[in-house]
């Protein structure tokens, strides 16, 4: 009788863990594949890189990111010419989740408005739908046709530190619902590091809602331009898979319980 009970007090968390969609992986990248210290090759998962050197690949000796021995490097000095780091067209879809981690290292020189990260169909302003601007401790809001940093800013984050960035987009026409929330037709829902900091966040770009998106890019919007981002973990999914944070809180709240009935049975062993 007594093994019985324990078993329904484990098993009783497990009814409030939330039922995910099944998510289509359209994107990944980690940057374990290419050689250290040389620049990230066109073909594969990335279409389009100019200059050559604007994309490398680094170890990671000081293991700034919790998986993987090597990350991306964007990094640009002094540059006032066109400049882009595009992935590769993958399976295009209407509504899903961006995900990646980054680290903005202060120790490196920094001009301009930061690193532009662009969702949409294509490599310019007119094939995009979404955007913001990584850019010195802040996350700016892209806006306009010109998928300028004008929105305002969505959160301040902290430098020399791994941060995890999500956005949840939708460009069609309909609302769309995922675990943790919904996001209006043509805007997208940003996390950082798990918190909710951008609801329903207006696009950008010169992408008709309906359009899917394909592909993302990083770039600068300013001349001259001078940065360093450290990136890794890059990952794009048809389906969001942010659960509801009141979904983790009853279960830290029934895990808790649990510990202390076993602590208890224990004791009284």
């Amino acid at each position: 009788m007594k093994t019985n009970h324990i078993k329904s007090i484990v098993l009783a968390p497990l009814l409030f863990v939330p039922v995910l969609t099944h998510a289509t992986v359209l994107f990944t990248e980690n940057f374990e594949s290419y050689t250290p210290a040389q620049n990230v090759p066109t073909g594969g998962n990335w279409q389009a890189l100019d200059p050559a050197d604007i994309l490398t690949a680094q170890t990671d000796s000081s293991n700034l990111f919790s998986t993987g021995n090597q990350y991306g490097q964007l990094s640009l000095i002094n540059f006032s010419s066109n400049m882009i780091a595009r992935a590769t067209n993958f399976t295009g879809t209407l509504n899903g989740q961006f995900s990646m981690q980054f680290n903005d290292p202060s120790g490196e020189a920094h001009s301009g408005r930061g690193w532009s990260l662009r969702l949409g169909s294509g490599a310019g302003n007119s094939s995009t739908a979404f955007g913001v601007f990584i850019d010195d401790g802040n996350l700016f809001l892209s806006s306009g046709n010109g998928v300028d940093p004008n929105g305002g800013t969505i959160t301040t984050y902290s430098k020399d530190v791994t941060n995890s960035l999500d956005i949840v987009f939708n460009n069609d026409n309909t609302i769309y619902n995922y675990a943790g929330g919904s996001v209006a037709s043509h805007t997208m829902d940003v996390y950082l590091n798990g918190t909710l900091v951008g609801d329903d966040l207006a696009g950008a770009g010169g992408l008709a809602t309906g359009v899917a998106i394909a592909t993302f890019n990083y770039t600068a919007k300013a001349d001259p331009f001078t940065g360093t981002l450290f990136v890794d973990n890059l990952n794009v999914n048809s389906v969001a898979v942010i659960p509801e944070s009141s979904n983790y809180a009853i279960l830290a709240g029934a895990l808790g319980f649990l510990v202390v009935a076993y602590r208890r049975k224990r004791a009284n062993q």
